[in-house]
């Protein structure tokens, strides 16, 4: 959030995100969290459930690691706590909600089945390929 505005959000989720930024090897950037309006009804970012982590320039979809990346924070953010991705060109959503996973391109969201021809696999990893609309346990993943 911007210097001076607090970040809202649950105390489960809070929990779960300072755990994934105490584990975590780089700075995440926040691109947007706690939403008091805006965006769906249910949207996790209105109980305080969700973030919306930038992906690092050189990582995102595409480009050289940028698989290897998504499948690492995944991973890590699984073994926070967090239980939902919804996986972008250069963001990547997580929340504490109900597992489930989707795409989305610049605040379009694709939704599930997601629309996995070559324009999106490059955001989706394999695993999330493979399972359907099954979140897959990359806790193992470092």
């Amino acid at each position: 959030s911007p210097e001076g505005v607090p970040v809202r959000l649950s105390p489960d989720t809070m929990r779960a995100w300072l755990t994934l930024i105490d584990g975590w090897p780089d700075v995440l950037a926040v691109k947007d969290s706690y939403r008091p309006a805006g965006g769906a009804k249910k949207s996790q970012h209105r109980q305080g459930h969700a973030l919306d982590v930038t992906i690092p320039l050189d990582y995102r979809a595409g480009k050289t690691g940028s698989m290897e990346w998504r499948r690492r924070f995944i991973g890590a953010a699984q073994r926070a706590g967090f239980t939902a991705f919804g996986l972008g060109y250069g963001t990547i959503h997580i929340d504490t909600g109900p597992a489930r996973w989707w795409t989305y391109d610049q605040g379009a969201d694709i939704g599930y089945p997601a629309k996995l021809d070559e324009k999106y696999a490059d955001r989706v990893p394999p695993e999330f390929r493979a399972g359907g609309q099954k979140v897959p346990d990359l806790s193992g993943v470092v």
